[in-house]
């Protein structure tokens, strides 16, 4: 034991000890006391436990009382100077007999360690997917403080364990101190100033636009094809994919414009499809027509006739191909219809252009009336007689350019294949261009059918063939002129007329 306490002795052992001649040593007390270390707690306050005593008489004991310990500082440290008091107590020897060499006072060194604080109360705010972990932090309290002691508590930058919406995550934080300076050495925070929270990433709301429907023809079916369509507010540098069910026509009928109706939903692309939502979007609306369907018309058969002087003919039978599975329909010839049509629009053109000639007429004589300063009555009466007659003879002349011409076939408005009447005769050629698209239409057959009205192929023309026979014609009153004995069997004839 290092020299540090004396024992002290009485007056009779002294006196014994000159009366033999020689003093004994003084005895000596060593301490070997140690100094527990201890987490802050804002106080000095030392505990000295241990120590031993050196220079006790033989077969002696001396206990030993250590009290008063403290630390240099109150604050965190290693290798803290402690001091403190050490007292004598009776053994199987008398304390009373014993001193310590260097007094009461002990010293040694400890350790303050900082003070393990805990953190509660952290939250983590809710977010809208960004792509990133960045989480915000806020809150907490501090657990384990010293009474009356206060600390600020700094949160780090909080981290969501992933990316992607509906995870949770703790985040580091760091406490500072509002009292001591030291606060770093005074105090740590549990599990190395790491906290745990929980929040919520929701799915990104998207907006959707520009989505089409296909036109198509009709089929007996609502189904729409649905595609393009673009995807707004996705994160920077993310793309997703787009499906389309469920598009559907409000009817199956044949329409344009027609609404459609159907439901998106995401596909993965660059970015996951569910960090994103498309909220209402979901459903999807826009418009597309159906068009008529296109049929095919087979087995038209036109029945032969006698010539007649006309295109007319009468068709019949027909198959219609290109229908829907399980619908029929009904072929029915409109010749009959069309040729009405365009009589009555013949009828009312002729009314229309006599109605112009005489508001020209009555035009023109008002004109020259007033030219001629109103002169006498019946001079305007001859003058509007004139004009009326004029008028009717320019009416004559188009109507019978369009209808009656002189000469041979092939010229303007002539049937080609109708050729002169016997008798040398003027020939009524073909009818004007507006009948001849009355006859056109007559030719493709207007068919008409029951139901739906689908779109036949070639604008619904009809192709077939038939034979008009030479019509048989009977010649009467015809004459044979006299003539004299001339060796010839010719004669010269004349007169005569044609009897269908």
């Amino acid at each position: 034991m290092a020299a540090g306490w004396r024992r002290t002795t009485s007056s009779r052992e002294r006196h014994d000890r000159r009366q033999r001649g020689h003093h004994a040593p003084a005895a000596d007390a060593q301490r070997r006391a140690a100094t527990a270390d201890k987490a802050y707690d804002g106080t000095r306050e030392a505990t000295l436990s241990g120590g031993s005593l050196a220079n006790l008489v033989a077969g002696q004991t001396l206990g030993l009382t250590l009290t008063d310990g403290l630390f240099d500082t109150a604050d965190a440290g290693t290798g803290k100077t402690v001091t403190g008091t050490a007292a004598l107590a009776d053994g199987s020897g008398s304390a009373s007999n014993y001193e310590l060499t260097v007094g009461s006072t002990v010293s040694t060194t400890a350790n303050i360690d900082p003070r393990l604080l805990t953190v509660g109360g952290v939250l983590a705010a809710d977010k809208v997917y960004d792509g990133t972990r960045d989480a915000t932090l806020s809150g907490g309290s501090l657990g384990n403080l010293v009474a009356g002691q206060t600390l600020g508590l700094t949160l780090g930058n909080g981290l969501f364990d992933s990316a992607d919406a509906g995870a949770a995550s703790p985040s580091p934080a760091r406490p500072r101190s509002s009292t001591a300076p030291g606060w770093r050495r005074t105090f740590t925070l549990a599990d190395a100033g790491t906290v745990g929270a929980t929040a919520t990433i929701t799915q990104r709301l998207l907006t959707l636009s520009g989505v089409a429907a296909i036109d198509r023809a009709y089929d007996g079916t609502r189904a729409a094809t649905l595609s393009g369509g673009s995807l707004g507010n996705l994160v920077a540098g993310q793309t997703l994919g787009l499906a389309f069910a469920d598009g559907l026509f409000d009817s199956a009928n044949v329409g344009a414009g027609k609404p459609v109706t159907g439901t998106a939903s995401l596909v993965d692309g660059s970015g996951r499809a569910s960090n994103y939502t498309l909220g209402n979007d979901v459903a999807v609306a826009t418009t597309a027509s159906i068009t008529p369907r296109l049929l095919t018309i087979d087995g038209v058969v036109a029945a032969d006739k006698v010539y007649d002087g006309t295109r007319d003919t009468t068709l019949s039978g027909g198959t219609l191909g290109n229908l829907v599975n399980g619908e029929t329909l009904s072929l029915t010839a409109g010749r009959w219809l069309v040729r009405q049509r365009q009589r009555r629009r013949r009828q009312a053109g002729v009314r229309h252009r006599h109605a112009q000639c005489r508001h020209r007429a009555a035009g023109q004589l008002r004109a020259g009336e007033r030219r001629r300063g109103h002169r006498h009555g019946q001079h305007r009466a001859a003058a509007a007689d004139a004009e009326r007659r004029r008028g009717r003879r320019q009416e004559l002349r188009r109507h019978a350019r369009r209808c009656l011409v002189g000469g041979q076939p092939g010229q303007p408005g002539g049937r080609r294949n109708a050729g002169p009447e016997p008798g040398g005769g003027p020939v009524r050629h073909g009818p004007s261009r507006r009948r001849q698209a009355g006859d056109r239409h007559r030719r493709a057959g207007r068919w008409r059918r029951a139901g739906r009205q689908p779109r036949q192929a070639d604008a619904g023309a009809l192709a077939a063939t038939a034979a008009i026979a030479p019509r048989v014609l009977t010649v009467s009153g015809v004459l044979a002129a006299d003539k004299t004995y001339d060796g010839t069997r010719d004669t010269a004839l004349s007169g005569g007329s044609l009897v269908v």
